[in-house]
């Protein structure tokens, strides 16, 4: 029985080996590996070979005075395989820290793996853990960010930043924004800071703009950046404009025309502040990717100290929660969408659409109308009144193709599937798919699965 329980257990494994080799190849790196090195493994076919040649060429010489360490054993072993799954066709993709786990290989596609974190030398799985988390919450601006959010150390970001996954963060906050031509940097520091709050910061605002007079000020449209400009803008007797989506200059008049949605979303209106200075504005997030075009050799940057007495300060932060969101309702970056509309049947029909978006490994998104039918949160209504994505796929079903929507929508290629020859939204797309939106669906779903052997 023992010996018959080892013949099926292998005919098992061959069997998955065969018909699901990345499957295998991740349960295999992620359970048994136990020489698995990133930095040896991963780093191409040709890298690989000559590093195992040489091990091999020692360990037949019963080299004494230089024998294989045990980790080298493992290394051997554990590399025996890369080359087999290299020999096969299939490869491994560089850790991309927004998508990487902390223990487990993952599939990217029918011919990548993507390691995991404790797959570098040196890197623990706590740390993994703590990194990953960490990227939950919104992408690094800096290596001084990345350090502070993860609760890693100098040699951990060294690490990573020589194997290039870290990409090209700047060392600090400053130089990200140096690297996008500014002209100079205005730092403040002093107390009420602690913790956000409107007083001090509209105070900071305020006392700047009085001293420099600017003539635009842009700030975020989050939920402090909202917060926030009105208050400044009141005490500098101008006016704000909320929730820009586009800019527009004109250089006679110096006015700035913001472009913003109004009556719901079903228009786009142009603001102008052509008498008041500064022109304050929120800026949708979203609305303009980082683009660095390089620095402006040496720039100014200017301390400045303006304090807010805390005890002036109206709000009191009585308790703090670190955000639990769900990372699914996070689709502003996504690299695939697959949006459905106002075409969905109802809730039972939504299934499979959400398994087309993990079959692509992508999130999922709605238009209005379904957000409003109670189907999917407000979090994923895409559009002028939800969130402005930009996406390299993004596969719209049953959307009718409304400005209000389209207008939120920047994708590398944009694919829509309706059954309505006329509609909008073919007006808008890359490829038009003319059809019943749930077959069509299915379809996409059955040839996926078969191109991955599932």
């Amino acid at each position: 029985a023992h010996a018959a329980a080892y013949v099926m257990m292998a005919w098992r494994i061959g069997y998955c080996k065969i018909f699901y080799p990345l499957a295998y190849y991740a349960s295999y790196f992620t359970i048994r590996a136990t020489g698995f090195s990133y930095e040896i493994m991963c780093q191409g076919r040709h890298r690989l070979e000559a590093f195992l040649a040489e091990l091999r060429k020692r360990n037949e010489a019963g080299n004494r005075d230089n024998p294989l360490s045990p980790k080298e054993d493992d290394m051997l072993k554990d590399g025996r395989i890369c080359q087999e799954m290299y020999a096969r066709g299939f490869e491994f993709v560089p850790i991309d820290l927004y998508k990487v786990q902390a223990t487990r290989f993952t599939i990217v596609d029918d011919r990548h793996l993507m390691p995991s974190l404790t797959s570098i030398d040196g890197l623990g799985e706590s740390a993994a853990v703590q990194i990953v988390e960490a990227a939950k919450q919104g992408e690094f601006i800096s290596k001084d960010d990345f350090r502070t959010r993860t609760g890693t150390g100098q040699t951990t970001c060294d690490l990573l930043d020589r194997l290039g996954i870290l990409g090209d963060l700047p060392e600090t906050e400053t130089g990200k924004i140096t690297n996008c031509g500014a002209d100079g940097i205005i730092r403040v520091k002093g107390t009420g800071y602690e913790y956000f709050n409107t007083d001090a910061w509209s105070n900071a605002f305020t006392v700047l703009c009085r001293k420099y007079k600017p003539s635009a000020v842009f700030v975020g449209g989050t939920i402090n950046g909202r917060d926030f400009a009105p208050r400044f803008a009141v005490q500098l007797n101008t006016g704000c404009t909320s929730d820009a989506m586009e800019l527009g200059y004109d250089p006679e008049t110096g006015d700035i025309r913001f472009i913003e949605p109004a009556v719901g979303g079903k228009i786009m209106a142009v603001i102008t502040v052509p008498e008041l200075r500064p022109q304050i504005a929120t800026i949708r997030p979203g609305t303009f990717k980082y683009a660095p075009c390089g620095a402006r050799g040496e720039i100014s940057v200017i301390e400045e100290e303006i304090s807010f007495d805390p005890a002036a300060i109206r709000c009191r932060r009585v308790d703090y929660f670190p955000d639990e969101s769900d990372p699914e309702l996070d689709i502003a970056n996504a690299d695939c969408i697959v949006c459905v509309g106002n075409g969905l049947k109802d809730q039972e029909h939504l299934e499979r659409y959400r398994t087309l978006a993990k079959l692509l490994g992508g999130k999922i998104g709605c238009t209005r109308p379904l957000y409003e039918r109670g189907i999917l949160p407000y979090k994923l209504q895409i559009g002028q009144s939800g969130v402005m994505v930009k996406t390299k796929l993004y596969i719209s079903f049953g959307v009718s193709g409304a400005v209000n929507h389209t207008a939120g929508v920047d994708a590398d290629v944009f694919v829509a599937v309706d059954k309505n020859p006329d509609a909008q939204i073919f007006n808008f797309c890359d490829y038009g798919i003319v059809g019943d939106m749930d077959e069509i669906c299915d379809e996409m779903i059955a040839q996926l699965r078969a191109r991955k052997g599932q």
